[in-house]
């Protein structure tokens, strides 16, 4: 399982995503959010954050050990992906957000998480052209 570099790059996405967690990511007036559900200052839009980084960790996570059933795994790396793409959509578009100083890289995770995401699918998607070529030939 894990000499496969698509496990590799999901564990970095994971790695990724798991880091919003521990990382102050925004500043308001009112002081600095962690992605976390117990915020006193939390809004709708921070609240869609956290259930949708708790569902990119659980998909990323669910993923790594479907590596037998390559099919579903390939949607499941293009759906992260996707849902990465979301995240970061949401983290940028709410404008009472900004970046607390010295975590301008904060918002590069995502971005990292996203490439991870679409590269191991990729992959996937190449591991399972080269098995349906190697049965036709049998």
């Amino acid at each position: 399982m894990i000499q496969r570099k698509q496990t590799l790059l999901l564990l970095l996405a994971l790695l990724c995503n798991i880091t919003f967690f521990f990382v102050p990511f925004a500043q308001t007036d009112t002081g600095v959010y962690l992605l976390n559900f117990s915020a006193p200052q939390a809004t709708p839009l921070y609240q869609v954050l956290c259930v949708l980084n708790v569902a990119l960790s659980i998909l990323t996570l669910v993923n790594i050990f479907l590596y037998k059933k390559r099919n579903v795994q390939f949607k499941i790396a293009n759906l992260t992906a996707l849902f990465f793409c979301c995240f970061l959509f949401l983290f940028k578009t709410n404008s009472v957000l900004n970046t607390p100083a010295g975590t301008t890289w904060v918002p590069f995770l995502g971005l990292i998480g996203t490439f991870a995401s679409f590269v191991a699918g990729k992959m996937i998607k190449k591991d399972e052209k080269l098995v349906r070529s190697a049965d036709r030939i049998r």
